[in-house]
C-alpha cells in the first residue's frame, strides 16, 4: 500500500523587506533628465508623435505621456513577416549600390548625448530599430 503525504507550505509570512527603492516614474525620469539638461528622444516619437500632434509630442515630454493606443496585429504580422524575409539576408539584395553585408534583427540603441548648439542642453536618442545592416568593412 502507497501513501501519498502532502507537504503544505508556510509560506503566509510577511516577505523580508527590500533594500530596493520603487522604480521612478517616467515622469520622475524625464524631471531628472531635464534637471541634467538632457533631452532623451526616441525616433519612433519624432517620426510618428510630433508629425501627428505638436502639442501632444510637449505634453508627452513634459509629464502628461498621451495613452497608449493598441498596434493593430495586421501591421505586426506584416513586419514579422518583413523580417522573416530580409533577416540573414545580403545588403545586396536590398540595392546592389550598398557595401557588402548582410541584414540584422534590429535591438536596442542608445546614442550618445549630443550637445545642442546655442543651449545648454544636450539631446539623446534611444529605441528600438526594426533592423540593422551589418556592413562587411568600415567605410
Amino acid at each position: 500500500m502507497t501513501t501519498l503525504t502532502t507537504h503544505t507550505c508556510s509560506a503566509s509570512a510577511a516577505p523580508a523587506p527590500s533594500n530596493k527603492r520603487p522604480r521612478p516614474s517616467v515622469f520622475e525620469r524625464r524631471q531628472a533628465d531635464l534637471a541634467e539638461r538632457v533631452l532623451k528622444l526616441s525616433p519612433s516619437s519624432l517620426t510618428f508623435l510630433y508629425d501627428e500632434c505638436k502639442a501632444c509630442f510637449w505634453h508627452h515630454y513634459n509629464g502628461r505621456p498621451r495613452p497608449s493606443t493598441a498596434f493593430p496585429k495586421v501591421f505586426g504580422a506584416l513586419d514579422n513577416a518583413q523580417k522573416e524575409f530580409f533577416v540573414g539576408r545580403s545588403v545586396k539584395e536590398v540595392s546592389r549600390s550598398l557595401p557588402a553585408g548582410v541584414i540584422e534583427r534590429g535591438r536596442r540603441v542608445k546614442s550618445e548625448a549630443i550637445a545642442v548648439d546655442g543651449t545648454d542642453y544636450r539631446v539623446q536618442f534611444s529605441g528600438d530599430t526594426d533592423t540593422i545592416l551589418r556592413f562587411s568593412r568600415a567605410g
